[in-house]
């Protein structure tokens, strides 16, 4: 249905278009309401598309998004029983953990500095992924694409979002930057780009600011006894579009290579 077209196959393929096969290439859980059966049936389904990858002949991706709360008890469950490839971290819901508390506590912020916490949960999701089967998963900065697109006190600018993926980009765990979503990012555009395309200029900007090459540890891993006092940058970073409009794809991942423009 949702994989290489089969000849012998007569149920529905939803995706194709005009005759032309349409391939997923992964599957993203977005459960944003407690389940019924203490999550059984997630949890069986991502155990059985795991089953299912490990004999597929190409790279099949399993994300999620979780609310900013750690851990997230609509998904907890189900990123502990199976191996998440990406989560795309809503931070825009949950004022006490949004980037929007963040950015506020941080207005003066200068890349490669120390910075206030202020209760962004990016590195305690980190820290929680460590003991599940998802801890080399990696992490990226939701946000919303335009004031419109969430609560609006939930909105960062595309000045505020460049702080905060330079204050993050050198966490190895760090994977880029999540819009919700596509149509709302091309109706916020900043000098004639979108959202979303301003958030990969950013991340290719970081890429190439040698003060992010590394990053002093945070207040929260020293409580954690961490022994380095560095972290190398991660080897790329991209952008994730989540779009709910048919006409953009359900999840187009830019990647990039940061020794190129």
């Amino acid at each position: 249905m949702f994989g290489p077209k089969d000849l012998s196959w007569t149920g529905p393929r939803p995706f194709d278009n005009n005759g032309q096969a349409v391939e997923v290439d992964g599957f993203d859980m977005d459960i944003e309401h407690p389940s019924t059966d203490n999550s059984v049936g997630y949890i069986a389904l991502v155990t059985l598309l795991r089953t299912f990858y490990a004999s597929a002949s190409k790279q099949y991706y399993l994300t999620g998004a979780p609310q900013c709360i750690v851990p997230d008890a609509s998904m907890a469950a189900m990123i502990s029983a199976a191996k998440f490839d990406m989560l795309f971290v809503q931070f825009y819901n949950t004022p006490s953990c949004s980037a929007a508390t963040w950015t506020s506590s941080n207005p003066s912020y200068v890349p490669g500095q120390s910075f206030q916490g202020a209760g962004f949960t990016f590195d305690a999701w980190v820290q929680w992924l460590s003991n599940t089967p998802s801890r080399d998963a990696k992490v990226f900065i939701a946000l919303p694409g335009s004031p419109d697109a969430a609560n609006p006190g939930n909105y960062i600018t595309h000045d505020q979002a460049k702080n905060l993926i330079s204050a993050y980009y050198c966490r190895p765990s760090f994977g880029g930057v999540a819009v919700w979503e596509a149509t709302r990012g091309d109706s916020n555009p900043y000098n004639g780009k979108s959202f979303q395309a301003t958030m990969k200029l950013w991340l290719q900007g970081a890429a190439a600011d040698v003060r992010l090459s590394s990053c002093q540890v945070s207040s929260w891993k020293k409580l954690n006894s961490r022994a380095a006092n560095v972290q190398a940058g991660p080897n790329n970073a991209s952008a994730i579009i989540r779009a709910a409009n048919p006409v953009h794809e359900s999840a187009t991942v830019h990647n990039f290579d940061p020794t190129q423009s």
